[in-house]
C-alpha cells in the first residue's frame, strides 16, 4: 500500500498490486514526467505540491520513486478542478488570466486573495456555480 495524506483529501490508500511496472525513462533518453517531478521537487526542496485534482492518480508513481531514492516526499494537496464556460479544465494554456489584470477588470487585491482559498470549491459539484461579483462584472470561478 501506498499511503498519504492528502491536505485536500485527508487519508489516502493506493494499493500497490494495480499500479503497473511503469517507465521512468523513455527510449529517446529523457526522463518521464514522474521521474523527472520527484527529482526537480527534491532539488528544489519542495515542501509542499499544489495541484489538480487529475494528479492525484500520479501520486503513488511519485511516492514509489521517492522511497526508491530513500528520501522524503512533500506534502500533497490536490485540488478540484476548475472549469471554463466551455466546460473543460481551465490551465495555464486555456482559459490563463494574468493576477496582474485583476484589477483592471474590477476584482481588488483583497477579493483576489479570497477567490483564490475558494476557487475549485462549488456547489453540489457543478462547474461554474461560484461566480465573484466585480465592478465590470462577473468573474466566473
Amino acid at each position: 500500500m501506498v499511503r498519504l495524506n492528502d491536505l485536500v483529501h485527508g487519508p489516502v490508500e493506493f494499493d500497490t498490486q494495480f499500479i503497473e511496472d511503469f517507465v521512468i525513462r523513455k527510449s529517446d533518453g529523457y526522463p518521464t514526467y514522474h521521474f523527472a517531478c520527484v527529482i526537480d521537487d527534491h532539488d528544489m526542496n519542495i515542501s509542499h505540491v499544489i495541484r489538480g485534482d487529475d494528479h492525484l492518480s500520479n501520486t503513488p508513481k511519485q511516492i514509489l520513486i521517492y522511497q526508491a531514492f530513500n528520501w522524503n516526499y512533500p506534502e500533497f494537496a490536490h485540488l478540484p478542478l476548475v472549469f471554463g464556460q466551455d466546460k473543460t479544465p481551465l490551465s495555464k494554456r486555456h482559459g490563463a488570466c494574468s493576477v496582474k489584470r485583476l484589477p483592471s477588470r474590477g476584482l481588488s487585491s483583497r477579493s483576489a486573495s479570497q477567490l483564490s482559498c475558494f476557487i475549485g470549491l462549488v456547489a453540489g459539484n457543478k462547474p461554474g456555480s461560484i461566480y465573484a461579483k466585480t465592478a465590470g462584472g462577473r468573474i466566473q470561478s
